[in-house]
């Protein structure tokens, strides 16, 4: 009886033993760390990017900025082109050798227009008496047709017949060619008619 409590506790102890064996196989050890060891190194690794992973730095040239207070710098000017001289007029020479200047065509003479809106009413011996008698006349009824002509233009007065006062009056006119200046045509018509009378 005495040595009964002793061979229980060694069986209690042997059992405890088997049994720590037994549980130490399927400790992980694998995952384990000592805490001296987790002191050492982190938990979890800081993944470092590559090289191919880091952005590209592209390198910007700054952008100039006008102080400010200074004037704009003005445009440069265009440079002036001198345009050659004309070409000066050739001089003729005449049949006895000298020289003769070109001269420009002559002016035309000097002529007092007269508007041909004041032949508008007047009779036949009106007419005549400021641009003498027609070169030709010819009926176009109910119209009586007077013609005057130099070399210039032609003047046609229309005359028609006044029922109040029984005779024919020049209701309308007509200048040719179209370009001609109807005053300055008229007006030569009658200075020729005025040197004639004298």
């Amino acid at each position: 009886m005495r040595f009964g409590w002793r061979s229980t506790l060694t069986a209690i102890w042997t059992t405890v033993a088997v049994v720590g064996l037994s549980g130490c196989e399927s400790f992980p050890w694998e995952t384990f760390q000592w805490p001296n060891q987790a002191r050492s190194r982190p938990d979890k690794a800081v993944a470092t990017p590559s090289t191919a992973e880091r952005p590209e730095t592209v390198a910007v040239a700054p952008t100039p900025v006008k102080p400010p207070g200074l004037p704009d710098r003005p445009a440069p000017a265009k440079p002036k082109v001198r345009l050659p001289p004309p070409p000066a007029k050739p001089n003729v020479a005449s049949p006895e050798g000298e020289e003769v200047v070109a001269l420009n065509a002559p002016a035309l003479p000097e002529v007092r227009p007269l508007p041909p809106a004041r032949l508008v009413g007047l009779s036949e011996a009106g007419a005549e008496s400021i641009l003498g008698k027609a070169t030709a006349i010819s009926e176009q009824p109910p119209a009586v047709v007077w013609q005057y002509a130099n070399n210039d233009c032609q003047l046609s007065l229309f005359f028609y017949m006044d029922v109040n006062k029984r005779l024919f009056r020049v209701l309308t006119y007509e200048v040719t060619p179209k370009y001609t200046d109807a005053a300055r045509c008229v007006g030569t018509l009658h200075e020729s008619h005025a040197r004639n009378i004298h």
